[in-house]
């Protein structure tokens, strides 16, 4: 299926619009996501992973819901994409007023888009607050652990090089 017809189907189903209606609102989703109209007719095999996933929130914009659950859904991307689709979150949800659970392992991300942050381990929530609050004083271990192993480069101290003694070989035998 191509691009707008799977939102037109979500539309259709949903039943708010008159079918003569559907083709621009699928436009309309498109461009606010940040794809335009040119996507309509395209396959999501011949999108990158970025399109897809802009794909992917239009088609949940399509229910008008005020309330997005985006589940990992940067994290097979790369940094640059990551940052674009997040910073769609955020004009999402100020634009449309929308609730965001942003589910993901990266706690960069997770620091940079969300307001209250909640800290789960092993299926248990252990930790919940202000993400400032949460990430600058964490009251349980299992989060200050997670805080903690978040590689920190600091700009003023050079990089370690590699030891000689941990490179591998072509045969894979470490000298």
């Amino acid at each position: 299926l191509t691009v707008g017809k799977m939102l037109a189907e979500v539309l259709r189903v949903q039943g708010k619009i008159e079918t003569a209606q559907i083709p621009a609102r699928c436009g309309e989703l498109l461009d606010l996501v940040g794809l335009g109209r040119a996507f309509l007719d395209r396959k999501p095999r011949s999108m990158s992973g970025g399109q897809c996933q802009r794909a992917g929130i239009a088609r949940a914009l399509a229910v008008d819901p005020k309330l997005i659950i985006a589940d990992e859904c940067v994290a097979a991307l790369d940094v640059t994409i990551q940052a674009q689709i997040v910073e769609l979150f955020r004009e999402l949800v100020e634009r449309m007023s929308l609730t965001l659970i942003f589910i993901a392992h990266d706690l960069a991300i997770v620091r940079n888009l969300c307001q209250r942050v909640v800290v789960m381990h092993r299926g248990v929530i252990v930790e919940e607050g202000r993400s400032e609050e949460v990430f600058s004083r964490p009251k349980h271990a299992y989060t200050a652990a997670l805080i903690a192993a978040v590689p920190h480069i600091d700009p003023d101290k050079p990089l370690l090089a590699p030891s000689k003694m941990a490179t591998p070989q072509a045969d894979g035998v470490a000298n």
